[in-house]
């Protein structure tokens, strides 16, 4: 799971890797499409968010 911050209320959500659909950045934020059709701004960058995907998939493939 990946934890970032949502960027209109500073909560915390968190993200598991396989459920983004994409990633891009508008209006200055970032946004994080899902695979059901929500999106959310998260104050991570993108370069962030790649990385944190990275680190998940690789533990889990570790996991295995």
């Amino acid at each position: 799971m990946i934890k970032t911050r949502l960027s209109y209320s500073k909560d915390e959500i968190y993200i598991r890797p396989e459920t983004i659909s994409y990633i891009i950045r508008e209006y200055n934020q970032t946004t994080i499409g899902f695979t059901n059709g929500h999106t959310y701004s998260v104050s991570a960058s993108i370069p962030e968010l790649l990385e944190a995907i990275k680190n998940e998939t690789n533990t889990t493939k570790s996991d295995c």
